[in-house]
């Protein structure tokens, strides 16, 4: 672990068309190998992604998670802090993978485990084919 470095997950389905934008996005990131930030191998069910929160609760690390939402409009990003105080609502029309990133967040205020710094960096995407 690097001092005062920060957690990043992409996620996505790398087989339904933009929905991958997460992943693609982590492995860009990691690829320039950033002093600071630590890509986190991508997920695919909802506990995994848990134990994520829990590491970086742990740790106290924030945690950036970057993920798709499907929307019939041009290309927009959303980036939102999310604090265990926050009524939590997922972007419009959320993503079609496995992973339900509002009930995963409300687990962790309920377990716990959220960490100081959540921040979501959500790209609108329409083609989940």
């Amino acid at each position: 672990m690097i001092e005062n470095s920060c957690l990043v997950i992409g996620l996505g389905n790398e087989l339904r068309g933009d929905d991958a934008i997460g992943l693609e996005i982590s492995k860009q990131i990691n690829h320039e190998n950033l002093p600071g930030i630590e890509v986190v191998e991508p997920v695919y069910d909802s506990l995994a992604l848990l134990e994520i929160f829990k590491t970086a609760r742990i740790e106290n690390r924030p945690l950036h998670i970057i993920d798709a939402f499907f929307e019939d409009s041009p290309v927009r990003m959303l980036h939102l802090r999310i604090d265990s105080s926050a009524n939590i609502q997922a972007p419009p029309r959320n993503s079609n993978h496995k992973i339900d990133l509002t009930a995963v967040i409300d687990s962790a205020i309920e377990l716990q485990l959220m960490p100081s710094e959540v921040y979501l960096w959500a790209i609108s995407a329409s083609d989940f084919t």
